[in-house]
């Protein structure tokens, strides 16, 4: 195989006044080689993939362009640049011959020619709103073939209409129906629909705002096309809607339907048709869905529209009877839609709808229903505008319904019911819709920015009329949230802390090491779950307490809960514990000192007598108080400890806790002892 040799890397060094040792040019050659060779075996593949037998420069400068390697400039020619070979002392050269150009003769060659500049040419297009007939304009179209194109678009493609008369026979005739079909091919633009989009559009707006409900969402009809248009086959069996939301090629006529969408919401709102406001809305919804349409281009079309179906005063004939209200809702998660799929830093589509929204809401000339649309609206944007542009305007709301909500009611005994003040039925009706979609929106909110306790005056002096309304929801809404995570994990673990009894024998069986295990997960869930929302942990400390000095709670069941506690931490152990001590080792002595083998007590073989499980239960319980209350009672007392404080504070534990705060005091002191230098004092 071809490869570089040491020897021309070193007349190539020479030349740029480099002298490299034998070895190193030995390197640098087969580095060069190697590389060389792989460009060469990539130039190959442009090209083979270029469909060529030859092999141009350009192939080379896209490899290294794929490379990221600089390409070569200056050898790109038409054709292959010859290369002459030269040898001699003992050396092997090819070189490209460069010709000697004369100067004289390249300065007397004659001066090439100027290229002519650029030339525009005007004409006039219209004088006065009419086309002047001139080579440069096309033949202008007569108005009667322009409305019956335009009110019958199949006209074009069937035989013997008017559009498409029967040829005819004489030559002169002939000729004029080849000039008048060649005029119309020529008048036809790239921005104008074909016959078969204008059919669809046609058909599709039909069937979308139509009274034909079963045609909107059934299959088409599709006899009217099976023999005109063959490929158009979208219709067969395609619902309109879903059409409109999955069909790819609708770009052409999006603008149309845009248009349509617009202009149909702009003369139904004035005459109050709410059937057909909601179909205009579902064809929105079904374009917004269509992944491969972009509607950036004709947001100033659709959003107008929208928002008019939110805020507009009255959508329906009956607005205290129909429900107008799931428009507004409808038209609000449309808006909300857009914000997300065209907002950029760029328009700032949403601080624009927000700050519109805003206005409205704010606005004294709002009617309710406008401003309900406002506030779905709003709601529908997110928990950041709710809290912003929603909760703050609370009161003031709350104040604008008291006056709607409170007068005029039936069996109302304000003085305004039945005078000028008094509000109508659609007025209340409305109010009532708007206090329910506060609540309902601001509730998740509240519960987020709001800390415990939920005081009902602090609602009421914050929120004025909506106070007790937003109270009642976040607190139902805090016990929903608390009861949905740990409802019933909880119980069940302790169910295994607590219970009286775990196995057959429990004076034998190790349930003690369950109980602990379990008093773990608890003090875990605790650390993980516990907020100042749902206080975990505090009620869980109440309820251990509460089964700790309980009466009826059984010795086992009492040790379930001294561990839990003590899981808790030091803290816990200080406030519910210790004071506890010597209520709780009364009730271990009447245990360990009545009943026992040997025992000469009164009670040791009568009634009072405890049973080898409870005896075994007291000592459990006693080894475990020790062990959890003695590194707290070493922080919390001070020196020096006196058997009979300990005896005389907590009774019948003292002298064990004693003893072990000793130990422990005295293990500490050691511990310093050892790490002191030296070893030693």
């Amino acid at each position: 195989m071809a490869e570089f040799s040491a020897e021309s890397i070193k007349v190539i060094a020479e030349s740029i006044g480099i002298v490299l040792p034998d070895h190193a040019a030995k390197e640098l050659s087969d580095d060069v080689t190697f590389r060389v060779r792989h460009i060469i075996q990539d130039a190959s593949k442009f090209m083979v993939h270029s469909k060529r037998d030859k092999m141009l420069t350009w192939d080379i400068d896209h490899t290294l362009k794929s490379k990221n390697v600089e390409p070569i400039y200056g050898f790109r020619a038409a054709e292959s640049i010859p290369f002459r070979f030269a040898s001699g002392g003992g050396r092997e050269l090819f070189f490209n011959e460069e010709k000697e150009i004369e100067l004289g003769d390249l300065v007397n060659a004659p001066v090439p020619k100027v290229p002519s500049d650029a030339q525009l040419k005007v004409h006039w297009l219209a004088i006065d709103g009419i086309q002047p007939s001139i080579p440069e304009n096309p033949p202008p179209i007569g108005k009667d073939l322009q409305k019956r194109d335009s009110s019958d678009p199949a006209a074009k493609i069937i035989p013997g209409t008017a559009a498409h008369p029967q040829p005819p026979q004489t030559g002169k005739l002939r000729k004029e129906l080849k000039t008048e079909e060649m005029v119309k091919i020529k008048d036809l633009a790239t921005h104008e629909l074909s016959v078969e989009q204008q059919l669809y559009y046609k058909e599709i707006t039909e069937a979308c705002v139509g009274a034909d409900e079963a045609r909107r969402t059934a299959s088409f009809s599709t006899s009217t096309f099976r023999t005109k248009i063959l490929f158009f086959n979208l219709f067969f069996g395609l619902e309109a809607l879903q059409s409109l939301s999955s069909d790819p090629g609708l770009h052409q006529m999006l603008p149309r339907l845009c248009t349509f969408i617009a202009e149909g919401v702009r003369v139904n709102v004035v005459q109050k048709n709410l059937a057909l406001l909601i179909y205009l809305m579902r064809m929105c919804k079904a374009l917004l869905d269509n992944s491969s349409l972009s509607l950036e281009r004709y947001l100033h079309e659709l959003i107008p529209a929208v928002t008019s179906c939110m805020v507009s005063k009255q959508l329906c004939n009956r607005p205290d009877v129909d429900n107008h209200w799931a428009l507004r809702d409808f038209a609000a998660k449309l808006l909300a839609q857009m914000c997300r799929a065209f907002h950029t830093s760029a328009n700032q589509l949403q601080t624009r709808v927000t700050r519109m929204l805003t206005k409205a809401l704010t606005s004294d000339s709002t009617h309710l229903t406008g401003k309900y649309g406002a506030i779905t609206g709003i709601a529908e944007l997110g928990m950041d505008c709710i809290k912003n542009f929603l909760i703050p305007l609370l009161k003031q709301l709350g104040e604008k319904l008291r006056s709607h909500l409170e007068t005029g009611g039936p069996g109302s005994m304000h003085p305004y019911a039945s005078g000028q003040g008094a509000s109508s039925n659609a007025d209340r009706v409305a109010a009532v819709h708007i206090q329910t979609l506060l609540v309902k929106s601001c509730v998740s909110a509240l519960k987020i920015c709001r800390n415990l306790p939920d005081v009902l005056d602090q609602y009421r002096a914050e929120f004025g009329f909506l106070g007790p309304a937003l109270h009642n929801g976040v607190s139902k809404a805090r016990a929903q949230t608390a009861a949905g995570k740990l409802h019933e994990l909880i119980p069940a673990v302790t169910s295994c802390m607590v219970s009286k009894q775990l196995c057959n024998r429990p004076d034998v069986d190790n349930h003690w090491a369950l109980r602990d295990f379990a008093a773990k997960l608890l003090a875990q869930m605790c650390r993980a779950f516990h907020t100042s929302a749902n206080q975990l942990q505090t009620r869980v400390t109440r309820m251990l307490t509460k089964a700790l000095t309980s009466d009826s709670t059984h010795l086992t069941g009492k040790y379930g809960a001294i561990t839990g506690i003590a899981e808790l931490g030091m803290d816990c152990i200080k406030n519910f514990l210790i004071p506890l001590l010597k209520q709780l080792g009364e009730k271990l002595r009447s245990h360990l000192e009545t009943g026992g083998p040997g025992s000469m007590h009164p009670y040791a073989s009568g009634q009072g007598a405890s049973s080898n499980a409870d005896r075994v239960a007291a000592v459990h319980i006693q080894t475990l108080l020790v062990k959890s209350c003695v590194s707290a009672l070493k922080i919390c007392r001070n020196l020096p400890d006196v058997l009979d404080q300990y005896r005389a504070e907590f009774g019948f534990l003292g002298p064990a806790l004693h003893n072990g705060v000793s130990k422990a005091r005295a293990q500490t002191a050691a511990g310093k002892v050892q790490r002191a230098p030296g070893g030693g004092f």
